[in-house]
């Protein structure tokens, strides 16, 4: 029995046949990605991740300095607690005081603090410049360099020779290094700690019966420094 053919019925019997005998021809022209081209493709793909890389290091740094821009550069603070060290007498100021601190850049400030000392009046002068690593902020860590200078009385007690203590005047000088936490609160309220550790080129005690030479003539580390202020931002 022979089955009629519709137009309809042969318009689908050529496209199949037109399918059938294209795809070996497909399958037989499809073209191979050379290695130069796979190494092309892969530079692409990286030059997109690093677009977007500094695209997001860019949104990061506007922001940082927008926050910048809105943050007080001005800060007052007063020490209600500080002990300075100088050498390896047991002559340790217990101190308080205030500073000023100045924000020069984003990663840079300089800070004035000056430190006595209730009992004797011994004074402690210093210029710290601080370096912020991560720009500053609400709660940034510092690290940086400071020239101390202190003058005045002090309450000496020989740690070889048993006996009372006596009064003298010392005067020391030197570098220090100095890592601080600091913390804004409210853009207006400040926290901060400190660190420190150095050397003393310069350390003279002057006694009833004598001077003391306790300046250090080597690198080694104969000073330290410890402290807590608070304060607030203008």
């Amino acid at each position: 029995m022979k089955i009629p053919l519709t137009k309809y019925s042969k318009v689908v019997l050529l496209i199949i046949s037109c399918l059938v005998i294209s795809n070996p021809i497909f399958a037989q022209n499809k073209r191979k990605i050379s290695p130069e081209e796979k190494f092309e493709l892969a530079a692409q793909q990286r030059r997109l991740m690093f677009e977007k890389g500094d695209s997001m290091r860019a949104a990061r740094a506007k922001k940082s300095d927008s926050v910048y821009k809105k943050r007080k550069r001005n800060t007052l603070a007063i020490y209600p607690f500080s002990t300075t060290n100088t050498s390896g007498a047991p002559v340790r100021n217990y101190n308080v005081g205030f500073s000023y601190e100045r924000s020069l850049t984003k990663y840079l400030s300089v800070k004035i603090p000056i430190l006595i000392a209730p009992q004797t009046l011994f004074t402690d002068f210093s210029i710290q410049l601080k370096f912020f690593p991560k720009a500053q902020g609400k709660i940034k860590y510092a690290a940086g360099c400071s020239y101390y200078y202190g003058t005045g009385k002090i309450i000496y007690r020989d740690q070889y020779i048993p006996g009372p203590s006596t009064t003298g005047y010392r005067v020391y000088s030197g570098l220090m290094l100095i890592n601080s936490l600091n913390i804004s609160l409210k853009n207006n309220l400040f926290f901060g700690g400190e660190i420190g550790l150095g050397n003393s080129f310069y350390d003279y005690i002057t006694l009833w019966n004598g001077e003391i030479d306790l300046s250090s003539t080597s690198l080694d580390i104969g000073s330290s420094h410890i402290a807590i202020c608070v304060g607030y931002r203008f």
